[in-house]
């Protein structure tokens, strides 16, 4: 089993990462513009000292939301080999 603060550290990583995903969505996407909130919520969990079981809960959900965002707009990608 993890400590708190390898765990914490791990979910800061996994953050992090699916921010920077978040942030990169073409403007022009629907997603985008619905991810913005979603941002400023992961954004704010990187940016809090405080570490609690409700943080984190919170902080999977975020996360489990921007996944699936991700997943959205990555199936609006058209596929190349169809275009042949």
């Amino acid at each position: 089993m993890l400590a708190d603060s390898e765990r914490y550290q791990r979910l800061r990583e996994r953050t992090a990462l699916v921010l920077g995903y978040l942030e990169r969505l073409s403007a022009d996407s629907t997603w985008a513009h619905r991810a913005s909130g979603l941002r400023g919520s992961l954004w704010n969990a990187l940016e809090t000292p405080v570490w609690d079981k409700v943080m984190e809960v919170r902080l999977l959900a975020c996360l489990d939301n921007g996944l699936w965002m991700l997943k959205q707009a990555a199936m609006e990608i058209p596929d190349p080999e169809a275009r042949r």
